[in-house]
Formats: structure tokens, C-alpha cells, sequence
């Protein structure tokens, strides 16, 4: 009988025997095996526990210098610091991430009570220091709508990054970034 999961030479009752035989042969490769699957296993049931209050995210844009952020509700959101949060349901949002519920990792760049101002050439400032420029046309040709200016509102944060082609509380589409929406703080990993 022939299977897809042995040569057609193996006949079934040999399978535990010959399997046996490749298992001590392979005792170094086996043992490690077992440590691995426990290992993973055990990782699986520390994620289900501490994973709904702690995660890690991959950074897929260019717009921060890590790949890997650490987030948690433990962590402060601290101007300089990073912060995870949800951008709102934006129809550009919408566009580039469908109805998935997507975090953003970005620095915090501006607080409660900072003021923010954009000068005629698109030039936007917290406080009087530059913190990037707003574009008219994304990267795919859409329109994008400059975000809000003045005071920042209680319990809300300007976040933002360094990247010319940011996604952030440059636009409209993101905005303020107020408490209802932020996961925590966030920390660069790799």
C-alpha cells in the first residue's frame, strides 16, 4: 500500500519500528524537538494569559526606526516616548487597512495643552519646534486633508514621526489621538 507520508517500500507494520529506529539514531535532534514543542506550548499559554494586556507589534512603514514595538496599558504615554493606539474609522484608513482593527505605533510628540500651528508652506510645529510637514497627495496619489491645529484637548496627544511620509496627527484621517483610543505606551524592541 502506498501513502503519501512513506516511501511505497515501508510497509504499515514496519512504521512504528523503523520510526523507533530513526528516533534512537536521532536522540540529540528528537530531545531538542520535545524541548522546543514544550517551549512553544508553554509561550502559547503565557500569550493567552498576558497577551490581551501586553503585545508586540511588527512595524510594517518606514516612519519609525524599529521593526519590533512591545505595548502595554502598564506602560506611560509620555511626550518623546511611543504610544500603540487605533486610528479612527477614516475612509483613508478604511482604503489602505479594510474594516481590520489596526494599531499604530508613533512617538508622542505633542500633550495636553501644546499647541500646534502649520505655517503657509505646510510646515507643522508644537510649541514653536518642527515636527514635520504635510503633504497634499499620499504616496498613492490620494488627497490628504491637513489635521487640527491649536491647544491639544485634555486626555488627547499629537503623535506623529520624523518620516516625511508619516501616516499621523498630520492629517485629518488621524488627528488628535485621545484617550478612548490609546492601547498604552509603547517600547522599541529590535
Amino acid at each position: 500500500m502506498a501513502s503519501i507520508f512513506a516511501p511505497s517500500n515501508w510497509r504499515v507494520a514496519e512504521w512504528p519500528d523503523r520510526a523507533g529506529k530513526w528516533m534512537a539514531a536521532n536522540k540529540a535532534f528528537v530531545s531538542k524537538a520535545k524541548i522546543w514543542v514544550l517551549l512553544w506550548l508553554l509561550g502559547m499559554a503565557v500569550a493567552t494569559v498576558w497577551g490581551h494586556q501586553n503585545r508586540f507589534f511588527w512595524n510594517r512603514s518606514y516612519s519609525l526606526p524599529g521593526w519590533v514595538y512591545y505595548a502595554s496599558p502598564e506602560l506611560p504615554v509620555v511626550k518623546g516616548g511611543f504610544v500603540a493606539f487605533q486610528p479612527p474609522k477614516t475612509p483613508l484608513v478604511r482604503a489602505h487597512f479594510g474594516s481590520l482593527d489596526v494599531v499604530f505605533v508613533k512617538q508622542v510628540l505633542g500633550v495636553a495643552g501644546d499647541v500646534v500651528s502649520r505655517d503657509p508652506n505646510g510646515v507643522v510645529s508644537i510649541n514653536g519646534v518642527v515636527v514635520g510637514k504635510v503633504k497634499k497627495r499620499s504616496m498613492m496619489d490620494e488627497a490628504l486633508v491637513p489635521g487640527p491645529l491649536g491647544v491639544i484637548p485634555d486626555r488627547c496627544i499629537y503623535a506623529g514621526s520624523g518620516h516625511r511620509d508619516g501616516f499621523d496627527s498630520r492629517y485629518a484621517a488621524i488627528g488628535f489621538i485621545c484617550s478612548d483610543r490609546i492601547f498604552g505606551g509603547a517600547r522599541e524592541v529590535l
